[in-house]
């Protein structure tokens, strides 16, 4: 269990926390025989990058361009070496997120001296085939069965936003009272973009256009499905394009879809704050808490290709086989939203969350066979630093502050409006 004197750790069950700790446990195995300082250096400076030929983005070891957010953590106080461009407000805003997880971690819970290195990206960047005996020890989002990283919570869990985005979980519609369609919208991103020397063609690579095939497979049942992308992209030629729909808005439909991008999605998290039942891609992609997840339970799963999406909306909703009787919201649709909302309610508080990032860390400082020392262009972390200054775009939107963060604001656009006193300046 983690120790701590901060009432946050309270918040949660036994039975949970116990839960987290064995799944940190689990995570760490692939370095149980210890992690040495020069394991961490190499991390450190080699493995940001891409190294999967069949994607996007690869590039071919030992080449390396850029390098692994480090955070370091001395008596008690956070530094961390920055890994993202100043005219990169994407990473910048994912490398704040990462700082406060921490630091809230931190604050809640108390943690050790500790060393280590993390990936902002949106895909695992160590192939298992790629790995030695004594891997890289890389903190990431997401891992495969055919990578190896230490999962690490995804930015839609910023301290700052999540608790309020979390809580409104019980203010949302039933589903009897929602609109008996999937809905799905956002940009038509996949694992062939940044690919060098050819473009992909839905002919050839449908496999890696996810959403391209989702507009596709929609296109067989809109009266059941209203998917649209929200900007022109060449992934998605001759496809219609909407205004993007904020997430508080996917509450008045009573189906909510999840399907790869570039890599790895974070949308699952919210969408299970919005208390719908979702339908959700096969996917290799695992966030920290996927194994806790039961298919036919707290989600219906959609085959990678999306071939079945129609079929598992009309399965779900209470239309009549033959299409005459209106759609509407079947008891297993009831069900799976129930269980959802259970699950996050369990597991996806921000309680929940910094309790297994607690835990982790420990564990990981256990492994540690080396000293933590202060990178030389270490810099001690201010969490103000993350607020926003006159200026920026900040606000709420449903109780939601983005502050810094451009993904919380393409889903929330009403909480990233200019503020009046700063736009006036």
């Amino acid at each position: 269990m983690v120790a701590s004197s901060h009432p946050y750790a309270a918040a949660i069950r036994d039975s949970t926390n116990t839960t987290l700790t064995a799944l940190a446990a689990a995570y760490l195995q692939p370095w149980a025989a210890g992690i040495t300082q020069r394991q961490l250096d190499d991390a450190h400076l080699h493995w940001a990058d891409y190294r999967d030929p069949q994607w996007g983005g690869y590039l071919p070891p030992p080449t390396s361009i850029n390098r692994l957010l480090r955070l370091t953590i001395l008596s008690g106080r956070l530094h961390y070496v920055n890994s993202a461009s100043s005219r990169s407000s994407r990473r910048l805003a994912r490398q704040r997120v990462a700082l406060r997880l921490v630091q809230h971690a931190l604050d809640a819970h108390g943690l050790p001296d500790l060393d280590l290195v993390l990936s902002i990206a949106d895909r695992p960047t160590v192939p298992r085939r790629l790995a030695t005996r004594r891997p890289p020890p890389v903190f990431a989002y997401a891992r495969t069965h055919a990578h190896l990283a230490i999962p690490f919570p995804y930015l839609s869990f910023d301290p700052l936003r999540w608790p309020r985005l979390h809580a409104a979980r019980a203010r949302r519609p039933p589903l009897a009272r929602r609109e008996p369609k999937a809905i799905w919208r956002g940009a038509c991103n996949s694992l062939c973009d940044m690919m060098r020397g050819r473009r992909c063609s839905p002919l050839t690579d449908l496999a890696l256009l996810d959403r391209y095939a989702l507009l596709r497979a929609a296109e067989r049942c809109p009266h059941l499905a209203d998917v649209a992308i929200t900007a022109h992209h060449r992934n998605c030629p001759g496809v219609r394009v909407l205004p993007p729909m904020p997430m508080a808005e996917h509450a008045r439909y009573a189906f909510l879809l999840h399907v790869d991008g570039n890599g790895f999605s974070g949308r699952l998290d919210e969408l299970f704050s919005l208390g719908g039942a979702i339908l959700k891609q096969d996917s290799p992609f695992e966030a920290f808490y996927y194994p806790l997840l039961r298919r036919g339970v707290h989600f219906a799963p959609l085959h990678r290709n999306l071939s079945n999406l129609c079929h598992e909306v009309h399965r779900l909703s209470a239309q009549a086989a033959d299409g005459a009787s209106p759609p509407g919201v079947s008891a297993e649709a009831q069900r799976i939203a129930s269980e959802g909302a259970a699950f996050s309610a369990e597991y996806l508080s921000l309680d929940a969350v910094t309790a297994y990032l607690a835990t982790l860390l420990r564990q990981y400082a256990a492994l540690q066979r080396f000293r933590p020392r202060l990178p030389a262009d270490a810099v001690l972390w201010r969490p103000a630093q993350s607020q926003p200054t006159t200026g920026q775009r900040s606000g709420r939107e449903g109780g939601v502050s983005c502050g810094h963060n451009a993904l919380c604001c393409q889903r929330h656009p009403r909480a990233c409006r200019v503020r009046a006193d700063a736009a006036s300046t």
